[in-house]
């Protein structure tokens, strides 16, 4: 029998979706995000307008550990839960676009 897997803890830089919610915002919020992606160590953002995001305070979460523009994407590499923040940040966007 397999556990269930336990939701992530907050760390020093908040829970997955606050993590998310700040990303969001810093981007340019849930509208100006096109497609939201991952791959093993990064979150990839593609954005309807690239100059709307913070980038500088995006590389001041602590969340960030590294922010790469690449290939048309905004692609930042978190300190921890990858797969949690994808899916909250996946959460704000397709909430922002049902009707």
């Amino acid at each position: 029998m397999t556990a269930a897997p336990r939701p992530a803890a907050p760390g020093p830089s908040g829970t997955p979706a606050e993590v998310a919610a700040q990303v969001v915002r810093l981007v340019g919020g849930p509208g100006n995000v096109a497609d939201v992606t991952h791959c093993f160590l990064r979150l990839r953002l593609t954005l309807v307008d690239p100059a709307a995001a913070d980038r500088d305070a995006l590389r001041a979460l602590p969340a960030v550990v590294v922010l790469v523009d690449q290939d048309g994407q905004l692609q930042l590499a978190l300190r921890r839960d990858l797969y949690a923040v994808h899916d909250a940040v996946r959460g704000i966007v397709d909430r922002a676009v049902s009707p």
